[in-house]
């Protein structure tokens, strides 16, 4: 009698693993030129940027993530273990902290890029572990950043086959 086939398994989402402090660096560096010439060689070609509950995007094709007010700044810094990059600006009380990421890699460039933005409680959390105070984006875009997320989405199977 012949085994039953078993029904084939999803394949799996590869993770890369957390980036290098190198490349951590350079990441940093990059934004706060605002250098996409910079910024680009250092990213997968499918990139997936992950603002955690809002959706995402795929790819490096104008990043709406890289749309950030030159008085941000990034930098490298280390949550409970983890390598961050913390997204700061000064405010009158004092540096706040308004953004967090985490960045996975795959053959040395960015593939993953895990954005905390809209995760109030989380922001909170890391400034307390940085000294900082926190600033809450809520937990979702403006209606215009929205507008503009669908409005770049590709939806794969509208494409047809190539």
């Amino acid at each position: 009698m012949a085994a039953a086939s078993s029904p084939a398994q999803p394949v799996p989402i590869t993770r890369g693993r957390p980036a290098s402090s190198e490349l951590v660096d350079r990441f940093v560096a990059a934004f706060n030129a605002r250098d996409m010439k910079a910024l680009v060689p250092i990213l997968l070609d499918s990139v997936a940027s992950e603002p955690q509950g809002v959706g995402g995007e795929r790819g490096t094709r104008d990043p709406i993530w890289m749309n950030v007010p030159a008085p941000v700044r990034a930098e490298r810094q280390v949550v409970d273990g983890v390598t961050v990059v913390a997204f700061t600006f000064e405010t009158r009380p004092g540096r706040r902290l308004g953004g967090l990421e985490r960045l996975e890699e795959v053959d040395g460039k960015i593939s993953r890029i895990v954005n905390y933005y809209f995760c109030p409680e989380t922001i909170a959390l890391a400034a307390e572990r940085l000294g900082l105070r926190p600033w809450s984006n809520g937990y979702h875009q403006d209606e215009k950043t929205l507008d503009r997320m669908i409005a770049q989405a590709e939806l794969p199977w509208a494409r047809g086959p190539r």
